[in-house]
């Protein structure tokens, strides 16, 4: 008996774990980029191909949430 292999599914996953290690590849980028610049640490977020992509080099979870609410703070209108 002769097994069918879909090679299709296969390729798709091997290039989805490529673009996958690729975006971390280059969120360590930049955020040792911008660890030179801000050493107390930076959240880098980035919308590709549609997906929301978010690295931070912050290790305090209550300074990041602190950071992302003052961030969204600022660009929401607030009802007056």
């Amino acid at each position: 008996m002769v097994e069918v292999v879909d090679l299709t599914k296969r390729i798709q996953e091997k290039l989805k774990n490529e673009k996958e290690e690729l975006a971390y590849s280059k969120h360590d980028e930049v955020l040792d980029l911008c660890e030179e610049v801000f050493p107390e640490g930076s959240i880098v977020i980035a919308i590709v191909d549609g997906e929301l992509e978010v690295s931070m080099n912050i290790e305090d979870e209550d300074t990041v949430i602190t950071a992302l609410y003052s961030v969204l703070n600022k660009f929401v209108k607030k009802d007056e």
